[in-house]
């Protein structure tokens, strides 16, 4: 079978989680996201670009869920789950963070080969 039909079936909280990782391999690497490094994730995928104040809105976000400036992988799925939710406030939580992830955090290239990677899996099965 084609694997693309199998695409959207990884689940999404997998696909956060291969996100997280993906940021922390980012130079330098680590097993936390700071600051700079969300920073960064943030413009690739134009987090709340259709808000006014969204670098604010960015970054307060950052301030209310990192320890220490940094966030671990319960923080990142947290943070996520605000951004969803200011992104997409006419959706439920978990729709707001399902087209989130479908619609940015999926083109990260690492995060993009282990869907692809999963996809095949279970095309195969």
């Amino acid at each position: 079978q084609q694997r693309i039909q199998f695409f959207e079936k990884v689940p999404f909280l997998e696909v956060i989680d291969e996100a997280f990782h993906a940021v922390c391999r980012w130079h330098p690497k680590g097993t936390l996201i700071d600051n700079v490094k969300w920073a960064k994730l943030c413009r690739q995928m134009r987090f709340l670009s259709n808000m006014k104040n969204s670098k604010h809105e960015i970054d307060m976000a950052f301030v209310r869920h990192s320890d220490a400036r940094k966030l671990d992988l319960v923080r990142f799925h947290s943070i996520l789950d605000d951004i969803a939710s200011m992104q997409h406030p006419e959706l439920t939580k978990e729709n707001a963070l399902i087209k989130t992830v479908w619609s940015s955090i999926v083109t990260l290239t690492d995060v993009n080969a282990m869907m692809w990677k999963e996809a095949k899996a279970m095309a195969l099965r």
